[in-house]
């Protein structure tokens, strides 16, 4: 199977991991933490780009680091709050973490900015499912599902969980 070099998982990887933009080292910098602490930010030809590739992988394995980051991002273009996944990726970070009001508030934000993606509908509804919140995660629920029916498949089990608990008389 071939694929075409930015649409293949297996060759965008390498490509997104390569550090384009790194953050200037002072010469008292003795960890990965602190030098990454600092300001300063040599950037190369694909510039935010970089970092926001940077960022989103390091969300995965230093979620903290990887919030720092995103908030560095911000600093150098602040229309990545703009960006619908730029939320998602932070909805994701702090889901992972067991933060669900954080995450909500994100998904709700990349769902105002992208409103026709049933996935994040579905996320939202997730972390209002694991907060406690009923209602809100019902409606997500089933916002996503008047957007993509297939998204029955990932919320079988909670949707039956809300019909044995709530729906029932």
């Amino acid at each position: 199977m071939s694929c075409i070099k930015w649409r293949c998982p297996s060759l965008l990887l390498p490509v997104a991991s390569t550090i384009v933009a790194r953050p200037v080292r002072s010469s008292n910098a003795t960890d990965f933490n602190s030098a990454y602490s600092g300001k300063a930010w040599t950037v190369g030809a694909v510039g935010a780009e970089a970092i926001y590739s940077t960022a989103r992988q390091t969300l995965i394995y230093a979620p903290e680091l990887g919030r720092r980051l995103y908030e560095e991002l911000l600093k150098l273009d602040p229309f990545y709050e703009e960006r619908w996944y730029w939320h998602r990726d932070l909805g994701i970070a702090y889901y992972s973490q067991g933060a669900y009001r954080e995450a909500a508030v994100h998904y709700e934000r990349a769902v105002r900015l992208k409103p026709k993606n049933s996935e994040l509908y579905r996320f939202a509804g997730d972390a209002y499912f694991y907060e406690g919140r009923w209602a809100l995660a019902l409606e997500r629920y089933e916002s996503a599902l008047s957007i993509e029916p297939v998204e029955a498949y990932f919320l079988d089990t909670k949707l039956r969980f809300f019909d044995k608990h709530f729906l029932t008389d």
